[in-house]
């Protein structure tokens, strides 16, 4: 899932409003997205959880404002 290789996989860099770049990996098909924190030496994990309702309209505009990688 991380290395993209997934088949339905979506990527993207997103810029949070604190200005914390996060990384998305959302595999829709099975409803479920991790996010990773990127600071200056580490990407840490931040949450993955299984998406429904609202969250999917939230992960749509975020992917369509981020920038894929």
């Amino acid at each position: 899932m991380l290395d993209g290789s997934a088949p339905g996989i979506s990527r993207w860099r997103y810029q949070e409003g604190s200005g914390a770049i996060r990384q998305y990996y959302w595999l829709e098909a099975e409803c479920y997205v991790l996010i990773l924190q990127e600071s200056k030496h580490v990407t840490s994990l931040v949450t993955a959880y299984y998406v429904e309702g609202w969250k999917v309209k939230d992960l749509e505009r975020r992917r369509a404002k981020g920038t894929v990688f």
